[in-house]
Protein backbone atom coordinates (compact mmCIF):
# COMPACT_ATOMS: atom_id res chain seq x y z
CA UNK A 1 0.00 0.00 0.00
CA UNK A 2 1.02 3.68 -0.83
CA UNK A 3 0.63 6.43 1.11
CA UNK A 4 0.09 10.03 0.27
CA UNK A 5 3.31 12.17 -0.27
CA UNK A 6 1.55 14.86 2.18
CA UNK A 7 1.29 11.92 4.77
CA UNK A 8 5.31 10.98 4.12
CA UNK A 9 6.37 14.66 4.30
CA UNK A 10 4.27 15.33 7.47
CA UNK A 11 5.76 12.71 9.47
CA UNK A 12 9.33 13.62 7.83
CA UNK A 13 8.49 16.99 9.47
CA UNK A 14 7.02 15.29 12.63
CA UNK A 15 10.75 13.72 12.75
CA UNK A 16 13.12 16.48 11.99
CA UNK A 17 11.06 18.64 15.01
CA UNK A 18 11.63 15.72 17.41
CA UNK A 19 15.27 15.22 16.87
CA UNK A 20 18.10 16.65 18.15
CA UNK A 21 20.41 15.81 15.60
CA UNK A 22 19.24 14.70 11.81
CA UNK A 23 21.95 12.23 10.02
CA UNK A 24 21.00 12.17 6.44
CA UNK A 25 22.64 8.64 5.15
CA UNK A 26 23.35 9.32 0.90
CA UNK A 27 25.51 7.47 -1.25
CA UNK A 28 28.29 8.96 -3.10
CA UNK A 29 27.13 9.02 -6.61
CA UNK A 30 25.44 11.97 -8.41
CA UNK A 31 21.60 11.36 -8.18
CA UNK A 32 22.13 10.45 -4.48
CA UNK A 33 23.88 13.90 -4.34
CA UNK A 34 21.30 15.75 -6.58
CA UNK A 35 18.19 14.38 -4.23
CA UNK A 36 20.53 15.54 -1.10
CA UNK A 37 19.88 19.24 -1.43
CA UNK A 38 16.23 19.53 -1.07
CA UNK A 39 16.74 17.11 1.77
CA UNK A 40 19.11 19.70 4.02
CA UNK A 41 16.49 22.50 3.42
CA UNK A 42 14.08 20.92 5.02
CA UNK A 43 16.53 20.04 7.79
CA UNK A 44 17.86 23.85 8.28
CA UNK A 45 16.33 24.59 11.51
CA UNK A 46 17.75 21.46 13.18
CA UNK A 47 21.44 20.49 13.61
CA UNK A 48 22.14 18.04 10.57
CA UNK A 49 24.90 16.22 9.15
CA UNK A 50 25.66 14.11 6.03
CA UNK A 51 27.09 10.67 6.44
CA UNK A 52 28.03 8.94 3.08
CA UNK A 53 27.28 5.49 2.87
CA UNK A 54 27.82 2.77 0.10
CA UNK A 55 31.30 4.31 -0.61
CA UNK A 56 33.59 2.13 -2.79
CA UNK A 57 36.60 3.52 -2.01
CA UNK A 58 37.85 2.04 -5.71
CA UNK A 59 35.90 4.75 -7.53
CA UNK A 60 36.58 8.31 -8.09
CA UNK A 61 33.44 9.55 -6.41
CA UNK A 62 34.59 8.51 -3.27
CA UNK A 63 37.42 11.04 -2.76
CA UNK A 64 35.88 13.51 -5.25
CA UNK A 65 32.19 13.95 -3.57
CA UNK A 66 33.51 14.46 0.45
CA UNK A 67 35.63 17.51 -1.00
CA UNK A 68 32.44 18.89 -2.84
CA UNK A 69 30.51 18.63 -0.23
CA UNK A 70 32.74 20.59 1.98
CA UNK A 71 33.28 23.55 -0.80
CA UNK A 72 29.83 24.11 -0.55
CA UNK A 73 29.86 23.94 3.09
CA UNK A 74 27.51 21.25 3.26
CA UNK A 75 27.91 19.76 6.54
CA UNK A 76 29.48 16.46 6.05
CA UNK A 77 31.06 13.82 8.67
CA UNK A 78 34.48 12.77 7.99
CA UNK A 79 33.92 9.34 8.20
CA UNK A 80 32.17 7.35 6.15
CA UNK A 81 30.60 3.75 5.64
CA UNK A 82 32.20 1.78 3.01
CA UNK A 83 29.55 -0.41 0.80
CA UNK A 84 30.24 -4.01 1.97
CA UNK A 85 28.05 -7.31 1.29
CA UNK A 86 27.94 -8.18 5.13
CA UNK A 87 26.27 -5.16 5.72
CA UNK A 88 23.41 -5.75 2.96
CA UNK A 89 23.36 -9.66 4.32
CA UNK A 90 22.71 -8.41 8.02
CA UNK A 91 19.35 -6.49 7.08
CA UNK A 92 16.80 -8.10 9.89
CA UNK A 93 19.44 -9.54 11.74
CA UNK A 94 20.33 -9.48 15.14
CA UNK A 95 22.98 -6.82 15.86
CA UNK A 96 26.47 -7.58 14.60
CA UNK A 97 29.60 -7.30 17.51
CA UNK A 98 31.82 -5.60 15.13
CA UNK A 99 30.14 -2.40 13.68
CA UNK A 100 32.90 -1.61 10.95
CA UNK A 101 32.44 1.59 9.54
CA UNK A 102 29.76 2.56 12.02
CA UNK A 103 32.14 2.42 15.00
CA UNK A 104 34.16 5.35 13.40
CA UNK A 105 31.00 7.49 12.57
CA UNK A 106 29.59 6.46 16.39
CA UNK A 107 33.17 8.19 17.88
CA UNK A 108 33.18 10.71 15.21
CA UNK A 109 29.29 11.62 16.61
CA UNK A 110 30.13 11.83 20.09
CA UNK A 111 33.47 13.52 19.90
CA UNK A 112 32.18 16.53 17.87
CA UNK A 113 28.81 16.39 20.38
CA UNK A 114 31.24 16.54 23.48
CA UNK A 115 33.43 19.15 21.84
CA UNK A 116 30.32 21.39 20.99
CA UNK A 117 28.70 20.81 23.96
CA UNK A 118 31.65 22.22 26.14
CA UNK A 119 32.15 25.48 23.96
CA UNK A 120 28.80 26.36 24.13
Amino acid sequence: MLLPAVIFHIDFDAAVDAADLVIIPTGPRAADIDRLWPTLDITLRRPTTILLTLVDRRKVEAAEIPCILAETKAPVLRSSVRHRTAIERAFGRDIPRRLGDYATVFDELMATTWTEAATA
